[in-house]
This record gives C-alpha cells, sequence and structure tokens, in this order.
C-alpha cells in the first residue's frame, strides 16, 4: 500500500494581503485546501504540525504580496520541512509570460500567476477577475502576452472605507446577495458595495473588450468572493476558486523538473 512518503506531494501556498491560502496536491490533484487570516500564522503552523506528523512534501512553491508574512513563513516552513525545496515565484523564479507594460517589476506576482495558468488551462485571449481584497482584471492577448488590468477595492475594502470616512455608517460585512433597495442604512450600504462591484466587472468587461476589438474572450473569476459576486455577473464565463493555488503549484512543477535536469 502507497504511504503518504511514498506518493508525490507537493505544497502551493498563496500569502496575500490579508489571508494565507495552503493547498496539498498529488499527481497533479488538489487533495486538500485551507485558508486562514493572515494574523493567525501560528494556528496555521500548530494545525500543520498535526495534520501533516507523517507528510513530506517533495517541494513547496509559495507566491506572495506580502513580504511582512513571508519571511516569516519562510522561517517557519523551513524547520518543519527541512528536506523540501522551496520556491519563491516571482523572486528566485519569474513567472514565464511575457509581459506589454510600463513597469514589470510592479505587477503583483499573484496577477501574473492568474494570467500565466488561466492561458495555460483556458486558451487565449483570457481575462482574469480576482475577488480578493482588492477586486483585479488581468488582460492575456490572443499571443499570450500580459496587457496589463485594473485594480480597485473589494468588498471589505469598501466597507470599511465607508465606516473609516464617515462618521454615522456602522462597520459592515457583505456576506451574501442584498437586495438592490436597502431599507436602512445597512441594506442600503450593503447594496451599495455588492452590486456596485457587479456593474464595476460588468462595464469593466465590456470596455476591455470594445478597447481590445474582441468578439469573444475566456473570463475567469477566482478569489475569495468569487462564488458571491461573480453569480450576478453576466459577462463572467467560468468561476474557478482555485486558478491561483493551481497556477502556483503548476510552476513549482516546472521549477522542480528544471532543477532536476
Amino acid at each position: 500500500m502507497e504511504t503518504s512518503f511514498m506518493k508525490k506531494n507537493c505544497i502551493a501556498v498563496d500569502i496575500g494581503n490579508t489571508s494565507l491560502h495552503f493547498g496539498r496536491f498529488e499527481e497533479d490533484r488538489l487533495v486538500q485546501e485551507r485558508k486562514l487570516a493572515v494574523g493567525k500564522l501560528e494556528n496555521f503552523f500548530s494545525w500543520w504540525k498535526q495534520e501533516f506528523q507523517e507528510f513530506l512534501p517533495q517541494w513547496i512553491a509559495l507566491a506572495s504580496v506580502n513580504p511582512k508574512i513571508t519571511e516569516n513563513f519562510i522561517s517557519k516552513i523551513t524547520s518543519l520541512f527541512q528536506r523540501a525545496s522551496i520556491f519563491k515565484v516571482g523572486e528566485d523564479h519569474p513567472v514565464p509570460i511575457p509581459m506589454d507594460v510600463k513597469a514589470p517589476k510592479e505587477v503583483g506576482v499573484d496577477r501574473l500567476v492568474n494570467g500565466w495558468w488561466a492561458q495555460k488551462k483556458y486558451g487565449t485571449p483570457v481575462l482574469v477577475v480576482d475577488f480578493g481584497t482588492a477586486i483585479t482584471i488581468d488582460v492575456v492577448s490572443p499571443k499570450g502576452v500580459y496587457l496589463g488590468g485594473i485594480i480597485a477595492p473589494g468588498l471589505r475594502l469598501s466597507a470599511k472605507g465607508l465606516y473609516e470616512g464617515t462618521a454615522l455608517l456602522p462597520e459592515i460585512q457583505v456576506v451574501r446577495k442584498p437586495c438592490i433597495i436597502g431599507k436602512n442604512t445597512i441594506e442600503a450600504m450593503e447594496s451599495g458595495i455588492f452590486w456596485g462591484a457587479v456593474g464595476m466587472v460588468e462595464i469593466w468587461v465590456q470596455k476591455v473588450m470594445a478597447f481590445q476589438q474582441w468578439e469573444n474572450c475566456q473570463i475567469i473569476a477566482t478569489g475569495g468572493d468569487a462564488a458571491l459576486i461573480a453569480s450576478e455577473c453576466s459577462s463572467i464565463s467560468q468561476i474557478d476558486p482555485f486558478l491561483t493555488l493551481e497556477g502556483i503549484y503548476q510552476l513549482g512543477k516546472l521549477y522542480f523538473h528544471s532543477n532536476s535536469h
């Protein structure tokens, strides 16, 4: 019987602004994933030690837009898995996608991973709408070139801005699809934030398609709020909640095989 040591287990980690997303892959399959707030990193490692006492990964690939968390994470993970190779996507190892942007070094590694893996998985041209702390759209041309995109506040940032920028509006979280017409202050805020995001994405997609003069395009939604918002966006063709994790894994596999030869 094959044990966990014999299987080709690998780990992909997406370190964002507010959350850490972990995925364990066996033979190209995502078999386990977990997400938690970056402020609860110690809880994450406690859980990891309990869950994987007999687990030894071949390699660990991580992509991060949060440098402070990254250094602590690498230190901890190195002590846990001393024999595993660690690949920092976008730093030690670039994302292999050509770019047509003004400042390539400013593009977030998560956005490049999304663009690279989306065009591999779904073809081109492709737009990736990532509903996270920020809502981003990343654009990949028919020739597989990353063209740039759009960045705007996500649901939580929008809610936080209303709360912190006003005297009387409360702090809220948008966790469900609200009625379009709010009957009180909280409902009105929920409607403005949620349907504002939906309308914003729909207009963005229309404008990008018109600007690029594309008649057809794959439009993929991912990120923590994708399931909540994307179902109301008629332009979205596919919801892929693990697109970024899969992309990090595929890049880790690419780096590992390159180093092995």
